[in-house]
């Protein structure tokens, strides 16, 4: 077993209602890896592509929908499209207010598509969005509040996994038999 499915079995929040399947854990191909990085036009490497190349097709349960790849409709944070309409309303910063002014006191004037920005996962109903910047080579997750628009650095894409797994809760049991279960933990990428 992987060291990264090992380490986020090994934790788990007590509200935490999904059923874990670790033997339905599947990983994109090298090959697949490739299609996705054309499609999106979005350089996949170190942890992000250790996480897709382990458990991007299916988590069995151990992640789901907050995080965007298992999201219905998530892929669009990971297009050119969204990337260009980013950088649309980071330039009028009166609409971008606060946010546009957080992001400069962390990353100085920034090129969202240069830096290949994606969102990766959201937490409460998208007040809490968590982005990437794909052409950084340091796994950095970062935070954005939806509240205070305020930006703060979560760790590496693995640190902030389990960090998920420990913020996690659901009303009810989810098993494999669940309506909803392949919905909630199966890749939407390719």
């Amino acid at each position: 077993m992987n060291d990264l499915i090992k380490n986020l079995l090994s934790v788990k929040s007590e509200y935490d209602g999904f059923v874990e399947y670790p033997e339905m854990i599947q990983g994109y191909t090298e090959k697949e890896i490739k299609k996705i990085e054309q499609k999106y036009n979005l350089p996949i490497r170190g942890q992000f592509k250790e996480f897709l190349m382990t458990m991007g097709k299916h988590s069995g349960g151990l992640l789901s929908e907050e995080i965007y790849i298992y999201r219905e409709g998530g892929e669009e944070y990971f297009t050119d499209e969204y990337r260009q309409s980013m950088n649309e309303i980071y330039d009028d910063e009166v609409d971008f207010g606060d946010f546009a002014q957080n992001i400069i006191k962390l990353f100085g004037k920034i090129d969202f598509e240069e830096k290949k920005f994606f969102i990766f996962a959201n937490v409460n109903e998208h007040i809490h969005q968590y982005f990437m910047f794909a052409n950084d080579d340091d796994d950095m997750v970062y935070e954005w509040d939806g509240n205070t628009d305020e930006i703060k650095k979560m760790g590496t894409l693995f640190e902030f996994l389990v960090q998920i797994r420990q913020w996690r809760g659901t009303n009810r049991k989810i098993d494999k038999h669940d309506k909803y279960f392949k919905e909630l933990v199966t890749g939407i990428l390719l």
